[in-house]
């Protein structure tokens, strides 16, 4: 029975949602890599940072952490609509369909977890060695798995195929003959905890320039 909402099929409604989260995480990302430049030409240069750099570098990580979050909103509407589509069911019977599952549950835990920890330290989380390196590498990784998300969808659309193709021909991969099980769920959701563990570490060693203002309190 296919499910519709306002006469129109869930299906419809599944693929703007995903080209939606694509193309926003695309900009987030796309920001993020704009702020690491900067960074990287005043450190080759030995710059000191300048008003026009500081602009670009604050409106580039306010693009980066909206972008996370609204792609993380997307992640999970696209997965109620998918659910919608094919119910737990089939899709725990379906390789290919428990694949793009799992992976798309990978790249929302990462998108999440960049999110969480911008959210949490705030601006001067780019002021710490380490919340910098974990920041990029959640993202990377949230962009990868949203990649390979997207090229598992591509061979369940109507194309069957897409632009990864090439590269799968050429390391003779196949989502199809490749097996995830839900096991990896737990593996997935025992990397949250590692994750906030994480956080919580490089936090407390750059507690002393946290960047959360603190709001003073009157006294009489």
């Amino acid at each position: 029975m296919t499910v519709t909402i306002f006469g129109t099929p869930i299906s419809t409604y599944h693929a703007l949602i995903v080209e939606l989260h694509t193309g926003i995480a695309v900009f987030a990302f796309l920001a993020l890599v704009v702020m690491v430049l900067v960074d990287i030409v005043a450190r080759i240069r030995h710059l000191a940072p300048t008003e026009q750099m500081q602009v670009i570098k604050r409106d580039a990580d306010a693009i980066a952490y909206l972008g996370s979050l609204g792609t993380v909103f997307f992640l999970i509407l696209s997965g109620i609509t998918g659910f919608l589509i094919e119910p737990y069911s089939v899709l725990s019977t379906t390789p290919l369909l428990l694949n793009k599952s799992l992976v798309a549950l990978a790249a929302l835990y990462f998108w999440t977890v960049y999110a969480f920890v911008r959210y949490w330290e705030g601006p001067g989380l780019w002021k710490k060695a380490g919340l910098y390196l974990f920041g990029v590498a959640t993202m990377l990784l949230g962009m990868l798995f949203l990649g390979l998300a997207g090229s598992i969808g591509g061979e369940l659309s109507p194309y069957g195929g897409s632009v990864m193709d090439p590269l799968y021909k050429m390391l003779n991969f196949s989502w199809r003959n490749f097996k995830l099980t839900q096991n990896d769920v737990y593996l997935t959701l025992g990397l949250v905890v590692v994750a906030i563990v994480i956080v919580g570490f490089l936090s407390m060693r750059g507690a002393g320039g946290s960047s959360r203002a603190k709001v003073p309190v009157a006294t009489k």
